[in-house]
């Protein structure tokens, strides 16, 4: 699945310095050719995931899934994916050892979230591309809204959108929930 962004869609996308949701819908044909949007998740917080590369941009991110959890989700999964593209050609030897260290950090944010009423909190932590990765997790469950940074550790200050949640912005079949980094 592929959306095409509008111009203004687009721009929105890329400079937005507010939390920019961005809501799938589907078009359902009514009587006398009427047609009709509706929105195809009604309930945000029935199941969550939130992406995260542990930039402070997704520390910001997490707070919002702290309080959709506040606010009656009970589900959330957390995902960290180790970026191949990074790693592979310098630090593949220290591959066992960055999975440890974040999974002790996403076993924190696990914590976080049990004691602000959650009751299904999944780990997971892959290695590959980003992108792909998430998606591909995303078409494994239901889930009814991704969270994530609107840019990560790769930010640049002249580039408003990062190309991972651009990308799962733009493929995933979910609705996303981006946050953008202070600026």
């Amino acid at each position: 699945m592929f959306f095409k962004f509008g111009r203004i869609a687009s721009e929105v996308l890329h400079s937005h310095k507010k939390p920019l949701l961005l809501a799938r819908t589907e078009v359902i044909e009514g009587k006398k050719r009427e047609v009709c949007v509706q929105v195809s998740c009604k309930d945000f917080r029935k199941k969550v995931l939130f992406a995260t590369d542990f930039s402070d941009n997704s520390h910001r991110a997490f707070l919002y899934v702290e309080e959709f959890v506040k606010r009656g989700c009970k589900h959330v999964t957390l995902i960290h994916v180790q970026d191949k593209s990074r790693i592979e050609k310098h630090l593949e030897h220290k591959l066992e050892e960055f999975n440890k260290i974040d999974i002790e950090r996403l076993e924190m944010l696990k914590k976080a979230l049990i004691e602000k009423g959650a009751e299904d909190v999944n780990v997971k932590i892959s290695y590959g591309n980003p992108t792909s990765e998430i998606l591909k997790e995303v078409n494994q469950e239901d889930y009814s809204l991704i969270v994530m940074g609107s840019q990560g550790r790769g930010f640049a200050k002249e580039i408003f959108l990062g190309s991972v949640s651009h990308n799962i912005a733009r493929n995933a079949p979910t609705s996303i929930l981006l946050i953008p980094a202070l600026r």
